[in-house]
């Protein structure tokens, strides 16, 4: 598909969502007008009638839900971009923490005298400040992923 078959598509899908989208807003008020016609003209039984017949309380969330599950061609939600990168950066900045404190540690260990340290076994890392803090880095790179 070439560019401008792409760019026609796109702008047939928007129109078509947004005359649906009318037709819908069309069709809500006209029900909403005509209720408050009844309720004018027929006194006071016309407000309960027009609460209980009210177009909001039928469509609502489940029937916009329904609607744009409907199609492919109507079914658009913000991607919060802003939002997730800011997020995401975040969630970077804590691994770089946590990169830093392990890289201390690290090297305390690698400077001790022989014997005393080091960093060539998890088994003999059990328990140890740097088991934990690779715990740590362990979640908070699961939750970054």
């Amino acid at each position: 598909m070439t560019a401008p078959q792409c760019l026609c598509l796109t702008i047939i899908h928007e129109v078509r969502c947004k005359v649906v989208s009318a037709a819908l807003a069309l069709a809500d008020l006209t029900l909403t007008l005509n209720m408050a016609h009844q309720r004018k003209t027929r006194g006071g039984d016309a407000v309960d009638d027009f609460e209980r017949r009210a177009a909001w309380k039928y469509v609502g969330y489940p029937g916009f839900s329904r609607f744009m599950a409907s199609s492919n061609d109507c079914f658009a939600l913000r991607k919060f971009t802003g939002l997730n990168v800011r997020v995401l950066l975040k969630l970077q900045n804590n691994v770089v923490e946590l990169e830093r404190r392990l890289d201390e540690m690290d090297n305390f260990s690698m400077n001790l005298p022989p014997g005393e340290g080091g960093c060539a076994s998890f088994r003999l890392d059990a328990d140890s400040p740097r088991e934990k803090l690779l715990e740590e880095i362990d979640a908070a790179l699961d939750k970054y992923s």
